[in-house]
């Protein structure tokens, strides 16, 4: 049965049916849900940086996170909707440097703001995950959002009070000096 529920949820998640997703959760116990948005699927999705050619695979997603890598925000708000999976860490692998390149992990708010993806960086904040958390490497979703010069997200994050002088590993604070 739970295959059968996660491979529904999947099929909503890629065609963007918010509402058939929502009926479909639901209907389910809170240990199916947990299961459903929290299974990780085999293999990898890339993304690239908005402001650069720097391409990332993001190794075994869950739902959530395979949903902020499409451009359904009224999936991602759903499923974050359910409070789950929201600070689940994932591998992310650097390809452009050099693909032997250790992966580091991280957060889907982090790859939500990487991508500059505001409608479903509010989503996540507004649902309860952690808006000062770190990837591996320290790297807070504000500064993502710095690095990539998106200003709709970094403005929003600072609205809600996401730490300006959080240091990452390299001593970069989101503090313009």
């Amino acid at each position: 049965m739970a295959n059968f529920l996660l491979a529904k949820a999947r099929d909503f998640c890629k065609t963007g049916n918010a509402s058939e997703l929502r009926l479909l959760l639901d209907a389910c116990t809170a240990e199916q849900i947990d299961t459903i948005i929290s299974t990780k699927t085999e293999g990898e999705i890339s993304v690239k940086r908005p402001s650069s050619s720097n391409e990332y695979d993001i190794r075994e997603p869950n739902l959530l996170v395979t949903s902020l890598a499409g451009w359904y925000s009224e999936i991602v708000d759903c499923l974050a909707s359910y409070g789950v999976g929201l600070e689940t860490h994932v591998d992310v692998r650097d390809l452009t440097c050099d693909p032997s390149n250790p992966s580091y992990s991280c957060k889907p708010l982090i790859i939500a703001s990487m991508l500059g993806k505001v409608d479903m960086v509010k989503s996540l904040v507004s649902n309860g995950t952690d808006i000062d958390g770190t990837n591996s490497l320290g790297d807070s979703s504000l500064l993502e959002a710095c690095f990539e010069g998106n200003y709709a997200v970094t403005e929003f994050l600072v609205q809600k009070r996401a730490s300006l002088n959080k240091q990452n590993d390299r001593g970069i604070t989101g503090e313009y000096k």
